[in-house]
């Protein structure tokens, strides 16, 4: 199940990618968005949670989680946007949780290989 308000189109990937490499999102990982408070200034974000914060999405109940810091992938069955694959959400949560991949390389994959309307 998607969000039904968003589809994967060129313009979301473009602001998506852009937001990668803007420097305006911390990175973290095995949550889509750490929220600012006890150690952390400033709120961080996987990149799949970059995708969403851009897009207002809803991510707890995308997730079907009551809690505030949503963990990726892990539970999860739906895509966040209609047109990104669960495998593709699959792989970009290995690239940013396990692979220590930063952003700019993350950005570097979705252009060459997340492909639009497919």
């Amino acid at each position: 199940m998607a969000n039904a308000s968003l589809k994967f189109t060129q313009e979301v990937k473009d602001r998506w990618t852009a937001a990668l490499r803007s420097g305006n999102y911390e990175q973290c990982a095995r949550t889509l968005k750490r929220n600012a408070g006890h150690d952390h200034v400033e709120p961080a974000y996987c990149c799949l949670g970059v995708l969403a914060e851009i897009n207002n999405l809803e991510v707890q109940s995308w997730a079907g989680l009551l809690v505030v810091e949503p963990i990726a992938a892990v539970g999860v069955r739906r895509t966040l946007v209609e047109g990104l694959s669960m495998e593709t959400q699959s792989i970009l949560s290995v690239m940013n949780d396990s692979n220590d991949q930063d952003f700019n390389q993350i950005a570097d994959w979705i252009e060459r290989s997340v492909m639009v309307g497919t």
